[in-house]
């Protein structure tokens, strides 16, 4: 897995388990990213969700947060990010045949 992928999943973990709440720069220093590449992170995971699934937002107290579905637990959203990451796609193509 590359590190933006595993990144990924340590926010989600992060937002998911913790009962505090985090600003931009907090969860920054915790992920040891920049500003940007967090905020890069938070736009991919909105881009892979559906929001009845998970959605990552900033609220109004400028927040970051996590919303997930009434049935969603932490093991689906990582099944999630991992089955849509490069290598693990690259993988799957290698084993069913396809070329690329």
């Amino acid at each position: 897995m590359v590190a933006s992928e595993y990144r990924k999943l340590n926010l989600l973990q992060t937002l998911f388990k913790s009962p505090q709440t985090y600003q931009k720069k907090e969860l920054a220093d915790l992920l040891h990213c920049s500003i940007k590449t967090l905020e890069r992170d938070i736009l991919s995971l909105q881009d892979l969700f559906n929001p009845n699934i998970a959605h990552v937002y900033e609220d109004s107290s400028r927040n970051i947060l996590l919303s997930v579905g009434k049935h969603v637990n932490f093991d689906y959203l990582y099944a999630l990010v991992v089955s849509s990451s490069h290598l693990y796609l690259l993988a799957k193509d290698i084993f069913t045949g396809k070329k690329k």
